[in-house]
């Protein structure tokens, strides 16, 4: 899964060799619906991932 924040936060989503993009694409308006819908897919749980999501949307708001 890849994601960008931009006006919402645009997922999508690749294949197992990491280049392949389905054609499923996501919107979410808050990084909390990310990981929400990453941990019900048995995704990335832990706390350093979330972390992460955090700062990048702390880094795209000081852009704005």
């Amino acid at each position: 899964m890849s994601f960008q924040c931009r006006s919402g936060w645009h997922c999508q989503f690749i294949e197992e060799d990491l280049q392949t993009p389905l054609p499923k694409k996501l919107c979410f308006a808050s990084p909390d619906k990310v990981v929400e819908s990453v941990e019900r897919g048995g995704g990335l749980s832990n706390l350093e991932w979330s972390a992460r999501l955090f700062l990048y949307q702390y880094q795209c708001e000081k852009l704005v």
